[in-house]
C-alpha cells in the first residue's frame, strides 16, 4: 500500500515503537542529574544536528507530498505542508544563532532575540504537525484530480506565507520579548516551553483517541511528540547552551526530524520488495501454461530460439519433440472439457516427468500438443525421450472414448534433431518435427516417427518405435546424460 497513513501497524512496528519510546524515556531520565554540565561550546555540532533535521524534514515532505499527489489525500498533504514550513523556519534559525554568522545577524539587523523566537515557532510548527494532521484526516474527503489540485495550490502558497508571516517578525521586530541571555533561559522560555510540552502531549492523545495508533504513521507522528517532549523538557530543566542537556536535546530534534522519513525509506523499501516478487511472479504467468503448469507457446519459442543460438555458436545440436494426444476431441466429447483439463494435467506432468534434465524444455504449444527442445542431443537421445514419454501416457491406462483407435489414451509423436543449428531457423525447426508428428498420426497413431535431417528431402520418415508394434525399450538404450 502506498499511502503511509493507511498502512497498518504490524506487531514488530509496535515492538520497535515501544522500544523506542522506552530508549527516549530512559535517556532523559538519566541525563536530568547532569542536565546542567557543562560540555564546551561546538558550534559545528550544532549546525550539524540542525542541517541534517532540516534536509530530513525537507525530504520526508516531498515524500509526503508524493504519496498525497498519487493517493489524493489531504491528511498527506497538509503533514506534507507543516514538515516543509517548519524546515523553512528552522533554516533561519540556524544561520542566525547567536555566534555563528554574526556578519549575517547584522547584515540582516537581526535582533538578539531571533534565534530563541524562531525556536520557539518552529517547534511550535512541528509540534502542531500531528494536531493538523489528524484534523485533516477528521475532515478530509476523497477528492477528484481536479479539486486536489487546486487544493495542492492553496496548500503550497499557505506553506509559504506562514512561514514568511512568522519570520520576517522574529528577524527585523526590534524588543522582542526576552527568551534567552547569553544562552541562559528566562522565565518566559520556561512558560513557552511547557506550551510546547502541552501541544505535544495533546498531539498524543489525538492521535491515540482517533486510531489507537492503528497505522505506521500514527506511531511514527505519536513517537515524535514524544521526542519533542523530551527535548522541550531539558530546555526547561536546563539553564544554559551547551550543557549536557542541551547536546542530548539535539539528539531528540534530531531523531524527531528523521522518524517519519525513515518509515518512508522503509515503505519504499518495501514497495520496491513487491514490485519485484510482482514483477517475477507476473513474468512466471506469462511464461506458464495456466492449466498444465509447463511452459506456454512463449516460453517454447524464447527457449527454442536460445537452444539453436547456442548450437550455432558452439556448433552443437538439439532436438525436438512435437507430441499430439490421439484422438483428443473424442475425449472430450465422452467426457466433457473438464474431464479433458484433468486429462491433459496428467499427460503433461508424466511428459515433464521422463523428461529428466533440467536445461529440457517441455511445453504445451497448443490445445492438446506439446513440445520438447533438447540441447545438445542427437536423434538417438531423442528418441530415447520420446518413447519414454509414449509409454508411460500409454502406460498411464486413462480410459479413452469407446471411439478411439485405443481403449487407453495414447499420444503420437514426431522426433527430429540436427547435429549443428548453424543456419537452423526455429520455424524450420519446427516445421520438420510437425512433418514427423504428421506422419505418426497418418501412419496408426500412438507411435514415434523420426525425421532425420539428411532424409529430409526424400520426405520419407523413419518410424522409431509404436505402441502396438515394435518399441525402443529406454532401459536397455544408453540415455543421454
Amino acid at each position: 500500500m502506498l499511502d503511509l497513513g493507511e498502512t497498518l501497524a504490524q506487531p514488530k512496528d509496535r515492538y520497535r515503537a515501544s522500544l523506542g519510546a522506552v530508549c527516549v524515556i530512559i535517556l532523559g531520565f538519566a541525563t536530568v542529574p547532569f542536565v546542567r554540565l557543562p560540555l564546551g561550546t561546538s558550534y559545528p555540532v550544532f549546525t550539524l544536528v540542525i542541517g541534517i533535521s532540516i534536509v530530513m524534514l525537507v525530504l520526508a515532505a516531498v515524500l509526503l507530498w508524493a504519496q498525497a499527489r498519487v493517493t489524493a489525500s489531504m491528511p498527506l498533504l497538509v503533514l506534507a505542508a507543516g514538515y516543509g514550513a517548519t524546515a523553512t523556519v528552522m533554516t533561519p534559525h540556524l544561520l542566525l544563532y547567536r555566534g555563528l554568522f554574526p556578519t549575517l545577524a547584522a547584515w540582516l539587523s537581526a535582533d538578539p532575540q531571533t534565534s530563541p523566537w524562531l525556536w520557539f515557532e518552529w517547534h511550535l510548527m512541528f509540534a502542531l504537525c500531528p494536531i493538523a494532521y489528524v484534523i485533516a484526516r477528521r475532515l478530509g474527503r476523497p477528492q477528484d484530480a481536479v479539486n486536489f489540485k487546486r487544493t495542492e495550490t492553496r496548500t503550497l502558497i499557505a506553506m509559504i506565507a506562514v512561514p514568511v508571516a512568522l519570520v520576517a517578525p522574529a528577524i527585523w521586530i526590534d524588543g522582542l520579548p526576552t527568551l534567552s541571555v547569553h544562552g541562559y533561559r528566562t522565565n518566559l522560555l520556561v512558560e513557552i516551553s511547557c506550551l510546547l510540552v502541552a501541544v505535544s502531549l495533546t498531539a498524543i492523545v489525538l492521535l491515540y483517541a482517533k486510531s489507537r495508533l492503528r497505522t505506521v504513521l500514527d506511531i511514527c507522528l505519536g513517537f515524535t511528540a514524544l521526542c519533542m517532549v523530551a527535548d522541550v523538557t531539558l530546555t526547561i530543566v536546563g539553564s544554559a547552551a551547551f550543557t549536557t542537556g542541551w547536546y542530548v536535546s539535539r539528539v531528540y530534534i534530531l531523531i524527531a526530524a528523521s522518524t517519519v522519513l525513515v518509515a518512508l525509506m522503509l515503505q519504499t523499501a518495501t514497495v520496491y520488495s513487491q514490485l519485484a516478487k510482482t514483477a517475477d511472479r507476473l513474468r512466471d504467468e506469462s511464461l506458464t501454461d495456466s492449466l498444465t503448469g509447463l511452459a506456454n507457446r512463449r516460453a517454447f519459442d524464447v527457449r527454442l530460439a536460445q537452444v539453436l543460438a547456442d548450437g550455432a555458436r558452439m556448433s552443437r545440436g538439439a532436438a525436438m519433440l512435437m507430441i499430439d494426444v490421439d484422438n483428443f476431441k473424442l475425449f472430450n466429447d465422452a467426457y466433457g472439457h473438464l474431464g479433458g483439463d484433468e486429462c491433459l494435467r496428467d499427460l503433461c506432468a508424466t511428459a515433464r516427468d521422463c523428461v529428466s534434465r533440467t536445461r529440457d524444455m517441455v511445453a504445451r504449444i497448443g490445445g492438446e500438443e506439446l513440445a520438447v527442445v533438447m540441447a545438445e542431443t542427437d536423434l538417438r537421445g531423442a528418441l530415447i525421450v520420446a518413447e519414454r514419454i509414449r509409454s508411460a501416457i500409454e502406460g498411464m491406462g486413462i480410459p479413452h472414448s469407446s471411439e478411439a483407435a485405443y481403449p487407453a489414451v495414447t499420444v503420437s509423436i514426431g522426433a527430429t534433431a540436427v547435429d549443428d543449428t548453424a543456419g537452423l531457423t526455429p520455424e524450420a525447426f519446427i516445421e520438420q518435427a510437425d512433418r514427423a508428428l504428421y506422419r505418426a498420426k497418418e501412419t496408426g497413431r500412438n507411435r514415434t516417427v523420426a525425421w532425420p535431417l539428411d532424409d529430409a528431402a526424400s520426405e520419407e520418415p523413419q518410424t522409431e518405435g509404436t505402441g502396438n508394434e515394435r518399441g525402443i525399450d529406454a532401459g536397455s538404450r544408453a540415455t543421454i546424460s
